[in-house]
């Protein structure tokens, strides 16, 4: 070999500290300046180095009764619950459903025009609409009551149609009628389909 390794000496890195650097030769560079870590191994037996033992420091500070301030403490809020009234107004009825939050019918919560005593073209009128929505708005002033004093439950009112009870309902609600229910209502949709296209619809009916 045309270099061979050093042995890392006290003489030989005094004699090759001088030696200039060559193009063809390996370059070795010395550092003298580097601090050495200190040596703070139990040497004292055979074994392997071992470290100095601290004492474990006692802390009368209590963790279990502390409390995460990036935690919210679930006790202090209400779960509010949200149910939907789905109004649907066709020119023949008027037809009103309450579901609650999973989507299901509740119990004692279906009005129709024929529930509310109109009999016959009666139902497609105005006050069929009005009385559905007076008995729907009594079903939930009950529900708000069953939540607790701090008004756990929510309502949203889904309009689908165009019938005479579309009026009876939004007159019902923001009227006297509807005075302790509106505080309830978080949203009102209008959830009446929209065709686009399709198939040529049947030509209307004239009497």
């Amino acid at each position: 070999m045309a270099s061979r390794l050093l042995r890392a000496s006290s003489s030989n890195l005094a004699r090759h500290s001088q030696r200039p650097l060559s193009t063809s030769s390996p370059r070795y560079l010395l550092f003298d300046n580097i601090p050495r870590p200190a040596n703070t191994a139990n040497t004292d037996t055979d074994g392997p180095p071992t470290t100095t033992n601290y004492s474990r420091t006692t802390n009368s500070y209590n963790y279990k009764n502390t409390t995460n301030p990036f935690r919210l403490n679930l006790s202090q809020y209400a779960i509010v619950k949200t149910y939907r009234i789905h109004v649907s107004c066709t020119p023949n009825n008027t037809h009103i459903v309450m579901s609650n939050p999973h989507g299901r019918p509740i119990k004692a919560g279906n009005w129709t025009g024929g529930s509310c005593g109109f009999k016959g073209v009666n139902r497609s009128g105005y006050e069929a609409g009005y009385q559905c929505a007076v008995r729907a708005f009594a079903r939930v002033k009950e529900l708000v009551e069953e939540g607790g004093p701090g008004g756990g439950v929510r309502f949203e009112v889904l309009f689908k149609g165009f019938g005479q009870g579309r009026e009876a309902v939004v007159k019902a609600l923001m009227t006297s009628e509807g005075d302790d229910v509106r505080p309830f209502v978080t949203r009102v949709t209008d959830n009446t389909p929209i065709k686009i296209g399709g198939t040529r619809a049947r030509k209307m009916r004239r009497l």
